[in-house]
């Protein structure tokens, strides 16, 4: 996919991780469990699991937001906002 043809996508909305276009969960960087599946959700660490988990996301030509929900020591939810540039996804943001 290049940044000209990404650019004429419609809106698609993703459910599941395993949805995502291809290079955007590796382009997170943080290991990240589909969602309804366990994570680290507290502060008592749990070996295998990650502190993160997917909620829900939406592409918008090169422009893709994933929602997450944080474990550990305080609970928080968050968006990483990633577009696609020069053939791969890289992250541009966090909130």
């Amino acid at each position: 996919m290049t940044a000209s043809s990404c650019g004429k996508l419609a809106e698609q909305s993703y459910r599941q991780k395993a949805e995502l276009p291809r290079g955007v969960v590796e382009a997170i960087g943080v290991d990240i469990a589909e969602k309804g599946q366990a994570y680290q959700r507290g502060d008592v660490m749990q070996p295998g699991l990650p502190l993160y988990r997917f909620v829900s996301a939406t592409r918008s030509g090169c422009r893709i937001r994933i929602n997450y929900e944080q474990g550990g020591f305080a609970h928080r939810w968050g968006t990483f906002s990633l577009f696609h540039i020069a053939g791969a996804w890289r992250v541009t943001g966090t909130r």
